[in-house]
This record gives C-alpha cells, structure tokens and sequence, in this order.
C-alpha cells in the first residue's frame, strides 16, 4: 500500500455502530470522545496531607504522607467525563482512606470509604461513567 500524507480526516458519519472508520475491515465502535480519554491523560496528582481531594479524572493519582492520609475524590462529570480512566496507588505504607461523595464507589452509596491496606503499592483502577466513579481492579483495598 502506497503512503500518503494527510494532515486531517475527517469522517463525518462515523456513528459508532452501523457506519465510519473502518480499520482493515472492522468499523472502529469507539466513538471520539473515548478514543480522547484513552490517551488524554492529565498531570498525576500527589496526594500528601489529609483532607486532600483527589481532583485528577483521568491519569494517576499518588498517595503519599507521614501517616494515614484521608481524602476524597471529586464526583466525575454525567457525559463529560464519561470512560476517563483513573489509577490511585499508595506510595507509602499506610491504611490511606478514600471517600467518595454522594453517589458511593459503582454506584452503591452504602459503599463510600476505600481503605488501602497498609502496604506500599495499594492500588484501585476507576473508570468513569454516567456521573459515578466504576471500580474496575484492586490490590488490597477494601470498601465499606
């Protein structure tokens, strides 16, 4: 196949389901907004004191202090932040805790505290979706 040199397409009726870009004869499903919050990550934040909020909705955020740090995280945007992607990891080896306001962690608002366990390298992945934050992996943290 001959190369060429474009410096945009741009594919009008590209719906997600019946028609659009098509890549070696699949139709690419994801629409652009997910494409973009799959590799639009922002700056990692550093959480250090307690009382922190975790503002970042898309990238890693770090928790990290002298002790037992308690933080929230602030509540995803309905659409506008829909399928951003958000790892928080303990760097430190403290049970670090993770309050989520209102909607609960999934959805479930009788589970709105995530403890770590204590060990450095505590991990939780989150994504994004319909306002509410979605758990999708752990390593040692625990939710009530």
């Amino acid at each position: 196949m001959a190369k060429t040199n474009v410096s945009s397409i741009d594919i009008e009726d590209h719906d997600g389901s019946t028609g659009g870009l098509y890549l070696a004869g699949t139709l690419v499903t994801a629409l652009p907004a997910e494409i973009n919050n799959n590799f639009d990550f922002e700056t990692a934040q550093a959480i250090t004191t307690t009382g922190a909020v975790i503002t970042v909705k898309n990238g890693i955020c770090t928790i990290a202090g002298s002790g037992i740090l308690a933080s929230t995280i602030a509540q995803p945007v309905n659409v506008t932040d829909d399928f951003k992607r958000l790892k928080i990891i303990a760097i430190a080896a403290y049970a670090h805790t993770v309050t989520i306001p209102a909607t609960g962690w999934g959805g479930n608002t009788a589970l709105t505290v995530a403890t770590f366990s204590g060990v450095v390298g505590d991990t939780m992945d989150l994504i994004a979706h319909g306002g509410v934050w979605y758990v999708t992996n752990v390593h040692q943290v625990t939710f009530a």
